[in-house]
């Protein structure tokens, strides 16, 4: 499968600005093996992060300890992390219980995509629902810059 989207990758952005330093950047990743989902995304989004130099926090939700189903664990963990609000991408609106949050007094956010600034993605339209790659690949270093703090 890595080899299958590494080569999905070069064959569509082969001839993007960037396409060298990020593809050196990030298909060395590709390589790492672990039955744990968290495991490789957190390898790609600390590499990504350490190269826009963006200090966040990442959590393994394993240590959380949640149980129960998915509205329920989403709550247990903004509980035991003192969160007041949850930050959700859009697709999730198809399946969040939003009174359950409300309930416990968790307020839910959405994200908004439409007020991005755009960059140059050599397409006739701009799409907002792309991989942060995609934007590496067209900006480099300067992908900073387009995204929201």
């Amino acid at each position: 499968m890595n080899r299958k989207h590494c080569s999905t990758l070069f064959s569509k952005y082969a001839n993007f600005p960037f396409f060298k330093s990020i593809s050196e950047l990030l298909f060395p990743l590709y390589e790492y093996f672990s039955i744990f989902l968290f495991e490789i995304n957190s390898s790609f989004i600390f590499t990504i992060c350490n190269y826009l130099i963006i200090k966040i926090e990442i959590i393994n939700s394993k240590l959380l300890y949640l149980t129960n189903n998915k509205n329920e664990r989403l709550i247990v963990a903004c509980i035991k992390l003192n969160a007041s609000n949850y930050l959700s991408g859009p697709g999730a609106k198809d399946y969040l219980n939003l009174s359950l949050f409300e309930n416990k007094g968790i307020e839910v956010d959405w994200m908004d995509y439409s007020d991005y600034p755009h960059y140059n993605q050599n397409s006739k339209e701009f799409e907002y629902f792309v991989s942060i790659i995609d934007l590496l690949f067209n900006e480099g270093k300067g992908s900073r810059k387009f995204l929201k703090n």
